[in-house]
């Protein structure tokens, strides 16, 4: 599991170098897919009928979103980042599918704990031959992106998953570029165009049917 989130992280990161936001971005959120691929092989989570239309919407909607910007380039100078990408959703599938089972055995806490050392120590060489000055500001940025990102919301979604199954929660997992949206109107003025309101309909469509499925399972 260890491996898969550094696998993850490294990948991705990888990727924002070496191809446009938009192509790693999209490329990285292709993560759902291969969770509906491999949920049966790997933690014996049949598909669901929901799971194929929701899909559909949820990737319709993120093509509209990064496309509307006219930054989704497929050209061979783009390769190393596109295929870095996508290792980087294939890590992600793996991680969510690993924590599903964890949450389900009640593992979840004691996983959090593991990867985020595991992660530090295999992420601080990189983080030492760096060139970067760390300023009081940035100190604080990233105790505030450790204690939200890296810590409380593992918890949280570790903790969702136990309710939640692997395929429906990876499809959920949308809502997070979408939350872009408004986001970039409040503080940074950008109006959306409407490929972008489109795009943001049809994964809260996707969001919808997931959770009206899964509430049905659980009645």
């Amino acid at each position: 599991m260890a491996a898969a989130s550094i696998t993850n992280d490294l990948s991705y990161f990888y990727s924002l170098g070496h191809t446009t936001v938009s192509n790693a971005v999209f490329t990285h959120y292709t993560a759902p897919i291969f969770v509906a691929l491999l949920a049966p092989v790997l933690i014996a989570e049949p598909i669901h009928r929901s799971t194929y239309l929701s899909l559909l919407l949820a990737v319709s909607g993120m093509v509209l979103l990064l496309s509307a910007n006219g930054r989704l380039s497929f050209g061979s100078e783009h390769m190393p980042g596109i295929l870095a990408g996508t290792a980087s959703g294939v890590a992600y599938a793996v991680l969510i599918l690993l924590s599903r089972k964890l949450s389900r055995m009640l593992m979840h806490h004691k996983a959090v704990i593991v990867i985020l050392w595991i992660t530090a120590l295999a992420t601080a060489p990189f983080a030492l031959v760096a060139d970067f000055t760390l300023t009081p500001q940035a100190a604080i940025l990233l105790l505030v992106a450790g204690i939200l990102h890296s810590t409380l919301a593992p918890l949280l979604y570790y903790s969702a998953l136990r309710k939640v199954i692997a395929q429906h929660a990876a499809i959920l997992g949308y809502i997070e570029p979408l939350a872009a949206i408004p986001l970039a109107f409040l503080f940074l003025a950008e109006t959306p165009t409407a490929g972008v309101l489109v795009g943001g309909l049809l994964i809260v469509s996707s969001g919808y049917i997931v959770v009206r499925a899964s509430s049905h399972q659980r009645s």
